[in-house]
C-alpha cells in the first residue's frame, strides 16, 4: 500500500519527502511529508503528513486515536486507513489540528479510479506452482489451508467488566489445529452409521472440541501469529482416546 500510494502522488507531481526526525507511532506509519497534495484542495498551500494505517482485525479505537494525537507533530495531516475508525475516536481527530481522514471505502474508491484512468495497473498473480516447485515438495506433501476462526471472547466487554476499558491492547492470532476424521459409527446391535467429523485441537487450552465450518471468518487479517511449541500438541496416544 505505501508504494501505491507514493506511485499516484507522484504520478501527480507531489514527492514525499522524509521527515526530519522519526516518527513511531504504534498503527500509525508515516509515508512522509509532501509539499502539497492535489486531493487535499483546502491544505494545498501548506505542508502535508502523509499517514498509512494498515489492515487489521479491530477498528481504530478511542485509545489510539489519542495516541497519535500526542505524538504525532503539527501541521495538516492526511491519513489514508485500511482500518475503520470507531466513531468517538473519528470525533477526536476531526476536533484537533488539520486532520483529513479517509477511510478504507475512499481509500478504495480513488486507487480503484487510479486502476480505470490506466495510472496503475491492476494484476492478478499467478499463484499456479511451477513443476519444480512440486517436485520440491515430494511424494508425501499435503496442504494445509489456513482459516481463520471467530473470537470466543468479546474483548471490549471483557475489558470493561474488570475496569480496564482503557488498555491498548491489541489482537494475535494462536494456532491450533484442526483434524478430519471419516469413520464410521457402530452400534450394539451392528447399525453402522458413516460419518465425517471435525476437531478442533487448542493447545494453549489443552482440550478437543468439535468444530464447525460456520465458525470460520471469510477473510485472513494481517495479525501477528504466534505459533504452539511441539510439547504443547497432543500425542497420538492422546488423540485416539
Amino acid at each position: 500500500m505505501d508504494d501505491i500510494v507514493g506511485d499516484l502522488l507522484n504520478l501527480r507531481g507531489v514527492r514525499l519527502f522524509e521527515p526530519l526526525s522519526s516518527i513511531d507511532i504504534v498503527g500509525f506509519r508515516c509515508l512522509g511529508i509532501a509539499e502539497k497534495i492535489p486531493e487535499l484542495e483546502e491544505e494545498a498551500s501548506s505542508s502535508v503528513h502523509v499517514w498509512h494505517v494498515p489492515k487489521a482485525i479491530l477498528p481504530v479505537g478511542i485509545a489510539e486515536a489519542e495516541r497519535w494525537l500526542v505524538d504525532a507533530p503539527s501541521g495538516a495531516h492526511w491519513i489514508l486507513s485500511e482500518r475503520e475508525f470507531e466513531e468517538r475516536a473519528k470525533q477526536i481527530l476531526s476536533s484537533k489540528m488539520k486532520i483529513e481522514l479517509w477511510s478504507p471505502e475512499v481509500l478504495s474508491r480513488w486507487i480503484g479510479e487510479a486502476v480505470l484512468r490506466g495510472d496503475l495497473v491492476a494484476q492478478i498473480p499467478n499463484q499456479i506452482p511451477s513443476a519444480k516447485e512440486i517436485q520440491d515438495r515430494g511424494p508425501n506433501y499435503r496442504k494445509e489451508k489456513m482459516v481463520i476462526l471467530s473470537p470466543i471472547i468479546n474483548l471490549d466487554e471483557w475489558c470493561i467488566q474488570r475496569g480496564i476499558e482503557y488498555v491498548d491492547a491489541k489482537p494475535i492470532l494462536l494456532q491450533s489445529r484442526i483434524w478430519e476424521i471419516n469413520g464410521a459409527l457402530v452400534s450394539p446391535d451392528g447399525v453402522r452409521e458413516e460419518g465425517s467429523w471435525r476437531v478442533l485441537e487448542d493447545p494453549w487450552a489443552n482440550r478437543l472440541e468439535t468444530h464447525e465450518s460456520e465458525q470460520n471468518l471469510p477473510n485472513i487479517p494481517n495479525l501477528r501469529l504466534i505459533n504452539a511449541k511441539d510439547n504443547q500438541w497432543l500425542s497420538d496416544d492422546d488423540l485416539r482416546v
